[in-house]
């Protein structure tokens, strides 16, 4: 079995289902269609990822453009209705995403990267985790739930190392597992393992001991865990005062964690709205990093899923003039007294030039558990609530006095 979390379905059982399902053998389920579904449905939580790529090369056979449809025949020719898409044209049109130079897929991730620094903000897909700092996943780990007696592959810098020599052993990593990926594209001889094995590792909790800055996150079913301090002080201390991050959906409007000395802005809104078709509906936002490398805030603006907009700031963070090498910096970080959203945490908000509001509260918690996620246009608060083991997550509105009220202590000091 895959190593990801229940529930799981080994291949075998899916095609046995498929053949059911179809009155057919086993033998003639495995097709590289059914594997292909089983991989999407089973294995990547993408359940209907087929038929959509279905109807995609459907409407671009419709609109002339068939570049990318494979020829089932291998004759050039189309047949005489070129909108009807078999299920070996989309498998053919996933494998040529990756398999080819000019695949859609593999020229992504020719132009990817783990993680990339801009300043003093770091972006990750997943997170960083408190057992990743440092850690530089090894080429040979295993894509496989590990056993008892199991260690985690890899190797750690040394101590003092900078963010920017972290940042580029995970990228030099994964050019190296791209490279190994399109040299042995299939199993080995021994049916066990293949290229870019350890690329899929970070795709995993359990294959890469929660290490992963790929999948780890703060959100844990919807809402934040606490700011592990160990992490905060390993970042801060390396002039990172930022961490954006996606992967986990977290509701219809972006997740601001706040520490002492450092943001982490989560802002994967795929699921805004369950009851829409999309499951986005009218939600939309957009988080922009305003500044220059050195001194800079995030601003942040959308629209819920009911269509209630939001624009406001957060407070500007400095980073120290120069990395100190892993020791933590001698003074907090600081705010531009020039800006006039410069607020003392928790006290007020001010208007800023542009009309949106720089806020302190965002990103807090108050004394019974509700995160501050947004601040509404109309001067509102957006909060959430949730339970730990519970997926729901709850809403509901405070005004300012309302949020103050419930901070613990009342000024929430940084």
């Amino acid at each position: 079995l895959y190593p990801r979390a229940p529930p799981q379905m080994a291949l075998r059982d899916f095609l046995k289902q498929r053949a059911l399902e179809d009155n057919i053998s086993v033998d003639e389920a495995n097709t590289a269609a059914n594997r292909l579904r089983w991989i999407l449905d089973k294995t990547m939580t993408a359940q209907g990822a087929f038929e959509s790529r279905r109807q995609e090369l459907s409407l671009l056979r419709t609109a002339g453009d068939v570049s990318d449809i494979q020829d089932p025949e291998g004759a050039g020719k189309l047949g005489p209705d070129c909108r009807v898409v078999t299920d070996e044209d989309v498998a053919g049109n996933f494998l040529d995403s990756v398999r080819n130079d000019d695949g859609f897929v593999w020229q992504y991730l020719h132009h990817g990267q783990l993680a990339a620094l801009v300043g003093n903000t770091l972006f990750v897909h997943g997170g960083v985790p408190l057992e990743s700092l440092g850690w530089v996943p090894a080429r040979d780990m295993r894509y496989r739930s590990p056993q008892s007696d199991d260690v985690c592959g890899g190797s750690f810098l040394a101590a003092g190392h900078k963010i920017s020599e972290w940042v580029d052993a995970l990228n030099l990593f994964y050019e190296e597992g791209l490279h190994d990926f399109r040299a042995q594209m299939v199993w080995r001889s021994d049916q066990r393992s293949r290229g870019g094995e350890a690329l899929l590792c970070l795709t995993s909790t359990p294959a890469c001991f929660s290490r992963s800055v790929m999948v780890e996150s703060l959100l844990q079913e919807g809402m934040p865990t606490e700011l592990d301090p160990r992490v905060e002080s390993y970042l801060s201390s390396r002039g990172v005062r930022r961490v954006v991050c996606g992967h986990k959906p977290c509701g219809d409007s972006p997740f601001v964690v706040r520490g002492k000395h450092v943001e982490f802005l989560h802002c994967d809104t795929t699921f805004s709205d369950k009851s829409s078709a999309d499951k986005r509906g009218l939600a939309v936002a957009a988080v922009e990093v305003e500044g220059d490398l050195v001194r800079n805030h995030t601003c942040i603006r959308g629209v819920l899923r009911d269509g209630t907009t939001y624009d406001y700031e957060l407070p500007e963070v400095a980073s120290p003039e120069s990395e100190s090498h892993g020791q933590e910096p001698a003074t907090k970080r600081t705010r531009s007294d020039e800006r006039d959203g410069a607020v003392a945490a928790g006290t007020s908000s001010v208007q800023a030039e542009n009309g949106a509001v720089c806020d302190d509260l965002i990103g807090l918690r108050t004394a019974d558990d509700w995160w501050i996620k947004a601040r509404l246009s109309d001067g509102s608060y957006h909060m959430a609530s949730g339970k730990a083991g519970d997926r729901n997550v709850f809403y509901k509105r405070l005004t300012r006095g309302e949020v103050l009220a419930s901070m613990s202590p009342p000024a929430a000091a940084l």
